[in-house]
């Protein structure tokens, strides 16, 4: 067998491995492999020769794949280059024969091999986690959290009479509706929040400016918002944006969770200052808002910064407590290990890595424990 650079006349090959995925068909695997080539051969941090998936070929047959995101992250304000490990698929023939986490060590092993700095894991399935773990990563955990909109979903889980659930859904949902009213401002401020649908050379600036602030994470230029966010195949989000006097002052990034038989909302990205608690406070309604208007059942986002996540709790949002995980690799190629290992110096969101540019679900919920006009239409 040959570990290799995935090339795109391969692209009919991974159509069939992901064909082979239990939970999909040939159109679901023809959607998904059309945005696999995507990130694959259109990242605008990728470097000419440099393989951003690697393939394993047997007598000439792709087998297995693993993809090798380039990107470049933001470390304290400095922009070095690093990676997300992602998307791992090995055909059923060769699961069936018991040979999955055989070419899975082989993968990783090319990977840590090629690969000359750091490189991060996230949004793993929990059988992909299991065996990423194998490899001795260093191992992160950080919280998600749901924001409870409609509560007929949430009492099912816990109330198994359908009656009584439609009996107290109403009463319940008159309460969240007037705590959320207790927490909207008297007053909008000299904040406008508008919905955009093209990044440009004001979001470079931003970045630039809010960088040394968010703790380490992918740089987010436009022209990565635009790869990312909004040419790429299947794209259906909703960036809403903060201006003041014609500066832009942060953003977020909405969408809905893909394959749910309700509408459930995602926050997938958040880019602002995180002690400008107008900005983000403004924008966290502007985003309930609009996903209100969408008539989800729930919000969930994920954050490892603990100033956002204490404005999420003001606003409700429940904690999932270490419900989500993140491997990091190659720490000995990084001159900023140290600061690597520790989660708190870390702005993860959705939005890091692959995890929603693939059509892929979330797991199910287990809870633990100023003014905006949004001018704009869905």
């Amino acid at each position: 067998m040959l570990v290799r650079k995935l090339k795109i006349e391969d692209m009919s090959q991974i159509v069939e491995i992901l064909a082979t995925r239990e939970e999909r068909g040939q159109r679901r695997a023809e959607e998904r492999a059309a945005i696999l080539e995507w990130i694959a051969f259109h990242n605008p941090f990728m470097v000419k020769d440099q393989p951003t998936y690697f393939a394993v070929e047997d007598e000439g047959r792709v087998v297995a794949v693993h993809g090798r995101m380039p990107l470049l992250f933001s470390i304290k304000g400095e922009y070095k280059k690093g990676y997300f490990v992602h998307d791992l698929s090995v055909h059923k023939d060769y699961r069936d024969k018991g040979q999955g986490f055989y070419l899975t060590m082989e993968l990783a092993k090319a990977i840590e091999r090629e690969t000359d700095s750091f490189f991060c894991l996230f949004g793993m399935t929990p059988l992909n986690l299991q065996m990423q773990r194998r490899c001795g990563y260093h191992e992160m955990s950080f919280d998600a959290y749901v924001k409870v909109i409609r509560p007929e979903e949430t009492l099912s889980t816990f109330v198994k009479s359908p009656m009584l659930v439609t009996l107290l859904s109403p009463l319940a949902s008159v309460a969240i509706r007037c705590a959320d009213l207790l927490l909207m401002p008297w007053k909008r401020g000299a904040l406008e929040i508008v919905r955009v649908d093209r990044f440009d050379h004001r979001f470079d600036q931003l970045f630039k400016r809010v960088s040394p602030k968010l703790g380490v994470c992918t740089v987010r230029t436009a022209e990565f918002l635009n790869w990312k966010y909004g040419d790429g195949p299947a794209r259906r989000d909703t960036v809403l944006a903060a201006f003041e006097g014609g500066e832009l002052r942060g953003f977020v990034v909405l969408g809905l969770a893909p394959r749910k038989t309700i509408p459930v909302g995602l926050i997938k990205d958040i880019v602002m200052d995180p002690d400008d608690h107008e900005v983000t406070r403004s924008l966290f309604l502007a985003a309930i808002r609009k996903m209100r208007e969408w008539k989800v059942y729930s919000i969930r986002c994920v954050v490892s910064d603990p100033r956002f996540a204490k404005l999420l709790r003001r606003f409700l949002f429940l904690r999932m407590a270490d419900h989500e995980v993140v491997l990091v690799g190659n720490l000995s190629k990084s001159a900023d290990a140290d600061l690597l290992r520790d989660i708190k110096n870390w702005h993860i969101t959705f939005g890091e890595s692959d995890i929603f540019m693939f059509s892929a679900g979330i797991p199910p919920v287990k809870t633990g424990q100023g003014s905006a006009a949004v001018s704009d239409s869905q």
